[in-house]
């Protein structure tokens, strides 16, 4: 038996195409918010970079670097950041550019599981959501030092940086033997 609901007429028929509008939009809202990822935009030389900001505890001005002698090229140096030390990675060396003459600005502290380092960058630009349709995955031949640290791109050719790579990566990790040697 088929149920037979009353006429509602014209203005009671938008009514209930508004209200299943208005939920299917709710639910489109939400998905969109899962298909998007925050990130911190960072200009190295001319290219633009975005870094997932859950990756990123914070900015920092670059101030009073101190080299660290013996350190791997891509070490900048260290600076004390409330009383911690912090080592600071050079961005350019790290994604294969160039890194001659470079002037850093700023600073992106990265931090992982187990480890915690800054990421020297020419400037810090902004912090905006990025729809992860926007991601396109690397060409075939993109090879290169910084190759492996790439998420994607996107068609306006920022380079998304993979975060876990950049964090995982026990080739940058410095660790000090108990000798003294590292």
């Amino acid at each position: 038996m088929t149920e037979r609901r009353p006429d509602t007429g014209d203005e009671g028929r938008h009514r209930i195409l508004r209200e299943r509008a208005a939920r299917l939009a709710a639910v489109s809202a939400a998905d969109e918010r899962h298909d998007v990822v925050t990130v911190l935009r960072v200009r190295l030389g001319t290219g633009l970079y975005a870094v997932d900001v859950s990756a990123v505890r914070e900015t920092l001005t670059l101030r009073e670097l101190t080299p660290l002698p013996g350190a791997p090229p891509f070490i900048l140096g260290i600076i004390s950041v409330r009383g911690r030390i912090l080592s600071i990675t050079d961005g350019r060396q790290l994604l294969g550019l160039d890194s001659s003459g470079a002037v850093y600005r700023d600073v992106a502290v990265l931090e992982g599981r187990d480890t915690r380092f800054g990421l020297a960058v020419d400037e810090v630009v902004d912090v905006v959501d990025l729809a992860l349709r926007e991601i396109h995955p690397p060409p075939a031949p993109l090879t290169g030092a910084g190759s492996r640290y790439l998420r994607g791109l996107t068609a306006a050719g920022m380079a998304v940086l993979d975060t876990d790579a950049v964090l995982t990566d026990e080739q940058l990790i410095v660790r000090q033997t108990p000798s003294g040697r590292g």
